[in-house]
């Protein structure tokens, strides 16, 4: 349901300069052919050679980051590009500039610097010409090899270019774009734009050299489709050579959305937010629908950090802030899942009892007005709750989510917690806790530091909601008090096989470090998997105790024996999860690998949030917001072993600021694909 991946800033205007016209006709002939009667009779100001013989005459010079952005977002339109120029990367060309210019005579000049073949060149290389019957399989695997080549030397051949680099190669490209800037800003102010925006662009052609401003590097995309759609694609193939129409002076004005508050144009509002670092932190909803209205609006609107003047309206207050009716919300002390949208005067409040209430009331707002250009009239007011909601959907593609986490054992309140209001107590926190699983709805969920009483408990408040959890160990072995690594499942979902635990026969701290096996089955694809929930010794290993790190090494060796058998014995995926106490560098850790076992970190093919997963929560004190730490430092896992096609997607944490006052450690899960 959430957007989750958010932009972090937004891009500075881009220019992208394109010489791809010739600078005389006589030229144009000496560099072709070199034979009159040979050259095609065109006329410079109006057609450009883009083709000799099939290969580029030009060369597409762009920055790394550049490459990097198109190759993750727009790869079609890359690889489009990589038909008609010579790609070439450049460390000192600006970050958001495409340069595009006539290649040298002599196409191996040491001084052209080392270029990328393109695709057509390795198509050639491939023994695949433009004419040839092969098949469309053969051809696209030929393409996609040649366009992996590219990539790959992209990132790291142009590093000692000559041409390309230095100052003044880049005094050169300011000199010309600064003209091309004075030229577009005439055609801006014949097109009564005011300024560019995300989506706009205009392109401007002066002799031999063309510029496209663009709003964004989403809009300059844009540009360079027209580009290929209005120009390139309706080229004309006259002998060895294919010509292009010069490009005309145009613009484009992307459409944008006018959504309205009390009759007032949202372009009008500022937005107003406490930056308050505590438990309504704001800060990441602010930017997630500044962003969207920078994308759909055309800019941003101006950001108040919070300074509340009485009786200045046009305010889109978001969360805490002393604002009249944010204040009124957050003194009745909202449960995490209620929210408030709310039309007041010319002001429109939207405020959560927690990071995904807000979030939630930010999208729905999204949908029912903003997206569809409605107006929200004054008195508007919408509340709710969004308790039992599954908040975060699966990954697309995957139909499994395993999740695991250390709840923290803590039996009784403490007396600095109770100073502050707080409980810290089982009873008080696993209940809460419940509602970070409702979010999330896993389908296999493995505990740490939980026994039979407790366990119960979060199963029972998750079931309240509308789901059907059961307890995997207190099912099938009964063992349930005396297990501390328990594990529930969801029984709509996935279908309980075979289990089992097992208390470590040393170091097992009161029978607290112990590992819990199931075999489940996928209920709709019927595929199956293993997982394991594990909790390993605890203390740190010094010169006066130098053996804990020994007992780990030897615990988890017992761990991976016993998931290796039941892999011989039922041939599926296995997933290994829990706190293992030590990091990915310690000597213990490495059995894993040495038994076979993957990092998910490390294999997630979508997404791995580089987190060590720790929130600083004891008995003396906590924090509401997670430690910045890497994953490097986190001593919580998820290991598999036997995947063959099977696929872990993602890879990340869950983080609300709620759950700072619940665990030290925050539940990490993946999203699998079962194959």
């Amino acid at each position: 349901m959430f957007r989750k991946h958010m932009m972090k800033g937004f891009l500075l205007i881009v220019v992208v300069c394109m010489m791809i016209a010739v600078p005389s006709c006589s030229s144009l002939r000496e560099r072709m052919v070199g034979r009159k009667d040979e050259s095609p009779v065109i006329s410079p100001t109006d057609q450009v050679v883009l083709l000799n013989k099939g290969r580029p005459t030009y060369d597409m010079i762009l920055s790394d980051e550049l490459l990097t952005d198109m190759t993750n977002h727009h790869m079609d339109t890359l690889k489009e590009t990589a038909k008609y120029f010579h790609v070439v990367v450049n460390e000192e060309i600006e970050e958001n500039v495409i340069y595009i210019r006539a290649r040298k005579e002599d196409m191996n000049d040491a001084e052209d610097g080392q270029n990328l073949p393109s695709a057509d060149t390795d198509n050639k290389e491939a023994g695949i010409s433009s004419g040839s019957e092969e098949t469309n399989r053969q051809r696209q695997e030929a393409e996609n090899a040649a366009f992996a080549k590219i990539l790959s030397q992209a990132k790291v051949v142009i590093r000692q270019a000559v041409s390309y680099s230095k100052e003044p190669y880049r005094e050169m490209v300011a000199q010309r774009t600064a003209a091309l800037y004075r030229s577009s800003a005439e055609l801006l102010a014949q097109g009564n734009l005011r300024s560019l925006k995300y989506k706009d662009y205009c392109i401007v052609s002066d002799q031999n050299e063309i510029a496209i401003v663009c709003g964004s590097s989403e809009s300059a995309v844009g540009a360079m489709e027209y580009l290929r759609t209005g120009y390139i694609d309706k080229g004309e193939l006259r002998g060895d050579f294919y010509l292009i129409e010069q490009p005309k002076n145009e613009s484009y004005r992307g459409n944008y959305l006018d959504p309205n508050i009390s009759g007032k144009s949202l372009n009008e509002y500022t937005i107003v937010y406490s930056k308050d670092e505590t438990y309504y932190d704001s800060e990441s909803c602010v930017t997630y629908l500044n962003d969207y209205f920078w994308r759909n609006l055309g800019s941003p609107l101006p950001v108040n950090h919070y300074s509340y003047s009485a009786g200045v309206s046009r305010n889109l207050v978001i969360g805490k802030t002393p604002y009249p009716i944010s204040d009124e919300f957050y003194r009745g002390a909202p449960d995490i899942w209620d929210y408030l949208i709310e039309c007041s005067g010319e002001d429109l409040y939207i405020l959560g009892g927690s990071d995904w209430a807000l979030q939630y009331a930010v999208d729905q707002m999204i949908d029912a007005y903003f997206s569809q250009s409605k107006n929200i009239p004054e008195g508007f007011r919408k509340s709710g709750s969004i308790y039992g909601m599954c908040l975060y959907e699966k990954y697309e593609g995957a139909n499994l989510r395993l999740m695991t986490n250390n709840v923290w054992d803590k039996p009784c309140n403490t007396a600095p917690w109770i100073a502050q209001g707080e409980d810290c107590s089982n009873n008080y926190r696993f209940k809460e806790m419940a509602k970070a699983y409702m979010a999330y709805n896993p389908d296999v969920l493995a505990l740490q530091e939980i026994n039979h009483y407790y366990i119960n408990s979060v199963v029972q408040s998750l079931n309240a909601s509308g789901r059907y959890y059961k307890v995997a160990d207190h099912t099938v072995a009964g063992r349930a008090y005396r297990n501390w690594t328990p594990i529930i499942y969801n029984t709509e979902t996935v279908k309980l096989l075979d289990g089992d635990s097992h208390t470590f026969r040393y170091a097992s701290n009161k029978s607290s470090k112990s590992y819990t096996w199931g075999y489940f089955e996928e209920n709709k694809t019927k595929k199956r998997f293993v997982v394991f929930s594990v909790h390993l010794w605890w203390r740190k290993t010094t010169k006066e105790e130098p053996n804990n790190s020994l007992y780990r090494e030897k615990q988890l060796e017992e761990v991976c024996t016993k998931a290796n058998e039941l892999i011989e014995t039922y041939n599926c995926p296995c997933f290994i999860m829990g706190d293992l106490n030590c990091t990915v560098s310690a000597k213990e850790y490495s059995v894993l690998e040495t038994m076979g076992y993957a990092d998910c970190y490390g294999i997630a093919s979508e997404y791995a949030e580089n987190l060590s997963g720790r929130y600083v929560c004891n008995g003396k004190t906590f924090s509401y917001k997670v430690t910045d730490a890497p994953y490097r430092k986190s001593i919580d896992h998820i290991a598999a072993k036997n995947l063959k096609k099977t696929k872990v997607l993602t890879y990340d944490y869950v983080t609300p600021n709620f759950y700072g006052k619940l665990s030290d450690h925050a539940p990490l899960y993946v999203d699998v694909k079962l194959n």
